[in-house]
């Protein structure tokens, strides 16, 4: 140390690594180093703090969000769609083809079939034989209630000779109503036309000999049941006996149709109010799968078991001869709905709710409210219902509730 007023330079003690490095100079860096640390320490303490809840900031967390209504608009339009319901082929009126009357004894055994279901007969058609004896149709009103021989007169005859002229027989010069030698010809060769015999009767006639005024001979009869008049032809046969069936009252030789076929189904209330008569469609076969069209021709109220009220439905073919060879067939029913202009409310099958005691109902939004309208519940299709108002209370593009949302 040297004497004098000379600017003197403090050096800290220690360690030859402290020597030589001034205290002001590391001051500084002290401070950086504090500063840095505090930035940290804070950053740390944020991000602990945002993992941190409290018990109910975290029951807030995971209560449910508050639900928001879903909705959908009310529909007015035809409700296109196809029921399908179930009902058995009858034919109202059928004409019933019984055995020949007389049979001599002979049991009334089917020996020869001529017809099938679903075919046509007209004016001369046979439809089979019984114990060897045919059985043929004609057109007449009134039916045969005798055996037709030489001399019998009457209706009957008259509409055997019109069946017989139809049949393009030629029956002389006999006078309508008089079974007469030209009648009894057309007979003879009706029969041989057929491949049958004809039954014949002695009968006297006279003669243009002076020596001998009258003299018998044989004529063609035609025995009871051997003709069937029937009011109109042509028609459908809608059953026909097998060979070697015995023939009874209950089993006839054939049934003929009437054309007047139809199906007769019920239906609940709801369902029913879909189907307009007019709506068309088709009933199908389980057995042979053919089907053929059928209409909607009548339909009224009724109780139906199981559904309370209802209604009962009259479906036809629109072509009997096509539904023929179908009469006593249970058959599927596909109608279409809607065909008759009818418009129908319908909203989606969520919308629809029903209570513990079967009353359905659908909740309409006014703006901050809710309204519930009561509904008949129809049909069902492509996820929506049609519904029936108990009275009113529904407007076309109205919202009604579906269910609820959350709220994102």
């Amino acid at each position: 140390m040297s004497g004098g007023g000379g600017f003197v330079r403090r050096w800290r003690g220690g360690g030859d690594g402290d020597r030589g490095t001034p205290l002001q100079g590391r001051g500084g860096r002290v401070v950086g180093a504090v500063l840095a640390l505090t930035v940290a320490v804070g950053i740390v303490a944020f991000l602990i703090g945002k993992g941190v809840s409290t018990p109910g900031q975290q029951a807030a967390r995971a209560r449910a969000p508050k639900g928001s209504l879903l909705t959908a608009p009310v529909i007015r339009t035809h409700a296109r769609t196809t029921v399908v319901l179930r009902g058995t082929l009858t034919d109202g009126n059928a004409i019933s083809v019984g055995a020949p009357g007389d049979l001599s004894g002979d049991l009334a055994v089917v020996t020869a079939v001529s017809t099938a279901r679903g075919a046509q007969v007209n004016d001369g058609s046979v439809i089979g034989a019984v114990a060897g004896r045919p059985v043929f149709v004609m057109r007449g009103q009134i039916p045969a209630y005798s055996t037709m021989s030489y001399g019998s007169t009457g209706i009957e005859v008259s509409e055997l000779q019109a069946g017989l002229e139809s049949a393009g027989f030629f029956i002389g010069t006999d006078s309508p109503g008089v079974y007469g030698a030209g009648t009894a010809a057309a007979v003879t060769d009706f029969y041989e036309r057929v491949d049958y015999a004809p039954e014949t009767a002695v009968a006297i006639v006279k003669t243009s000999s002076a020596k001998h005024k009258t003299r018998p001979e044989h004529f063609a009869t035609v025995p009871l049941g051997e003709v069937m008049f029937t009011p109109s032809l042509p028609v459908t046969v809608v059953a026909v006996a097998h060979l070697g069936q015995t023939i009874s009252s209950s089993k006839p030789l054939a049934k003929l149709g009437s054309g007047r076929f139809s199906f007769q189904a019920t239906t609940d209330a709801n369902t029913a109010s879909l189907l307009r008569v007019g709506a068309t469609g088709r009933a199908t076969s389980d057995l042979s799968k053919g089907s053929f069209a059928i209409r909607l021709s009548a339909k009224k109220a009724a109780f139906v078991p199981g559904a309370g009220p209802g209604s009962k439905l009259t479906l036809s073919p629109a072509n009997p001869g096509a539904a023929a060879r179908y009469v006593g067939q249970n058959m599927a029913l596909h109608i279409l709905t809607g065909q008759a202009g009818g418009l129908q409310w319908v909203v989606p099958v969520s919308a629809v709710v029903t209570n513990a005691s079967g009353a359905s109902s659908v909740t309409i939004v006014h703006g901050t409210r809710q309204v519930a309208v009561p509904v008949r519940a129809g049909l069902a299709y492509a996820g929506h219902e049609v519904v029936r108002p108990m009275a009113g209370g529904l407007v076309a593009g109205e919202q009604v509730v579906i269910g609820l949302g959350g709220s994102g």
